[in-house]
């Protein structure tokens, strides 16, 4: 039997990679393809790419890495690798070429959405296979995220109003940030005070935290189909106070020095921040613009979670010793700029200037990622 290529063996290899890598041209195109300078024959209008490619190209990436690796540790079984991680990669590259030129390859335009589907029966499959019932919730979002997927591209073939699926798209992201990160980042917090002899406890799981959850739930529900209603503001701040109370808990200023673990901490606390400006914008939409909350949860808390946990990942499955050096520290600098810009341009709309630092910090924070951390994923460490 021939040996298995390294980049199948496990699927944080060529998920984080690929996803690194689309996380910079993607962004790098968009100026192009927004002023127009860069015709794509897609039946998709710019902002429509842009935000699809971002939502369920990148993140859809990221998180197949992750999830696809965390799972074989939930189920103790081996993971998706070799000839199915093969499809799944093969996938993932088609759709991003059915959803560039759907002009042209309408007869492939469904390769766009077998990749969300097959990771989502991929994940379930493990899940019910080791009888893990506690983990049946990621399969479903999983699940909810590859129809979501669905949605958006009939709201695109039909011309409807394709904003709602991109705001499912990211409202399961941030779900998923406050299941699993709600596990790992306390989990991780704990360690880390063990290990430093440090005298203080981390809350379980408990009904404050079911109540925080629920909340969530709700609010993202009315935010993606009711993103304007005033009505929903009180239901948005309980929720954001909901996520910040649960941070709060997990002491994270006691590791504070530990810039691989903090950022967890601080991208969970964004989803709770997302919370905050989707209940100002409901109140007071003339003063917070829609736009806050999209960008505060997709590059505050999706972005910065992402990136966190694929250097943390990759370290962890290669060998490395569990520590930012100062090129990851600095992707979360620029990621955290990239955040601050873009949210001064909600606030200023005729600060044009901004929109190509935004953009050159989250390529650069994306670019520092593939540098340091590919080599990593594609050899044998």
């Amino acid at each position: 039997m021939l040996p298995r290529p390294v980049l199948l063996s496990l699927g944080a290899r060529p998920f984080f990679v690929l996803a690194g890598l689309w996380a910079v041209a993607a962004v790098a195109l968009w100026p192009l393809v927004l002023g127009g300078r860069l015709l794509l024959p897609s039946g998709f209008a710019p902002v429509e790419w842009h935000a699809h490619e971002l939502i369920f190209g990148y993140t859809g990436a990221a998180m197949a890495g992750f999830v696809l690796t965390a799972v074989a540790n939930w189920t103790g079984r081996p993971p998706v690798a070799g000839g199915r991680l093969l499809v799944l990669v093969l996938l993932w590259l088609a759709g991003r070429l059915a959803v560039a030129g759907s002009d042209l390859l309408v007869g492939i335009g469904f390769v766009a959405l077998g990749f969300p589907a097959l990771l989502a029966v991929f994940v379930g499959h493990e899940i019910e296979a080791s009888g893990t019932v506690r983990n049946r919730k990621v399969a479903a979002l999983l699940a909810v995220f590859a129809l979501v997927d669905v949605v958006f591209h009939l709201s695109v073939w039909f011309g409807w109003d394709s904003r709602f699926a991109a705001r499912g798209g990211i409202a399961v992201l941030v779900m998923l940030i406050l299941l699993i990160g709600g596990r790992v980042t306390p989990a991780f917090t704990s360690n880390w005070l063990n290990r430093h002899m440090i005298a203080r406890t981390i809350p379980e799981f408990g009904q404050g935290d079911r109540v925080a959850m629920g909340l969530a739930i709700a609010a993202l529900v009315g935010w993606v189909g009711w993103p304007d209603r005033a009505f929903l503001a009180g239901l948005d701040f309980a929720a954001g106070i909901g996520v910040l109370w649960r941070v709060s808990r997990w002491q994270g200023w006691t590791i504070r020095r530990d810039a691989l673990l903090g950022i967890l901490h601080l991208g969970t606390l964004m989803a709770g921040c997302g919370f905050l400006a989707a209940a100002g914008h409901a109140a007071f939409p003339a003063a917070v613009p829609a736009a806050m909350t999209v960008h505060v949860w997709a590059i505050g808390a999706i972005g910065v979670m992402t990136l966190a946990m694929m250097t943390r990942a990759t370290l962890g499955h290669t060998g490395g010793l569990l520590l930012a050096d100062r090129a990851t520290t600095a992707a979360y600098l620029f990621l955290l700029l990239a955040l601050a810009a873009r949210i001064a341009m909600t606030l200023r709309p005729d600060s044009t200037g901004l929109f190509p630092l935004a953009a050159a910090a989250w390529c650069a924070g994306f670019a520092l990622f593939v540098v340091r951390y590919a080599p990593r994923l594609i050899s044998r460490g």
